[in-house]
């Protein structure tokens, strides 16, 4: 306890690093996987350990998608994977005030031309999309008015402190949308 991911590498936590390497030389060794098509996604901690380990591993992730929490880009020069970020405006336990700055630095990491556009892909949510990155990736946030911390669309999102946004947009169609785009790694 707490029950979360290893993503700062505190010394008497599991190596959670390892295990996922591990976790995809088996699955790879034992199904038919196009290893240039690796995505990871995850929500909160998951978010945080999702993003730092498309770092971790740039040889085997394609594109990160992390959903109510955000970290700045920790990857070395030259490892430009495309991003995606969802986070609520009413999120009170990942404040929503550094996203847009987060945002910004993976777009500057990734070497993505300025300035973002803007659309509406779901009424009560913003996306800014940062094109032209490096290697034809994207950086892209998704600002859910008054989404709180939860993964927007899903049950556990049907709360009444939450917006209709955070309950109606669905980010999981987001990220397979946003995956699908991304391509393969190259």
């Amino acid at each position: 306890e707490p029950r979360r991911w290893n993503f700062d590498r505190r010394a008497d936590g599991p190596d959670d690093y390892a295990f996922v390497a591990g976790l995809l030389d088996d699955v790879v060794r034992r199904a038919c996987v196009d290893t240039t098509r690796i995505y990871v996604a995850g929500s909160s901690n998951g978010a945080a350990f999702a993003g730092l380990l498309a770092c971790t591993e740039p040889a085997r992730v394609a594109a990160v998608a992390m959903v109510i929490a955000t970290v700045p880009p920790t990857c070395p020069e030259g490892v430009t994977p495309p991003v995606l970020t969802i986070r609520g405006t009413a999120d009170a336990t990942v404040p929503y005030d550094n996203a847009p700055a987060m945002a910004a630095s993976w777009a500057e990491h990734d070497a993505c031309a300025t300035p973002p556009r803007e659309d509406e892909p779901h009424p009560g949510a913003t996306r800014t999309t940062y094109d032209g990155c490096a290697d034809d990736g994207q950086v892209v946030l998704v600002t859910v008015a008054g989404g709180v911390h939860a993964w927007p669309g899903s049950v556990g999102a049907d709360r009444p402190d939450n917006s209709e946004a955070g309950i109606d947009f669905s980010a999981t169609d987001e990220v397979l949308a946003f995956f699908t785009s991304a391509g393969p790694a190259s």
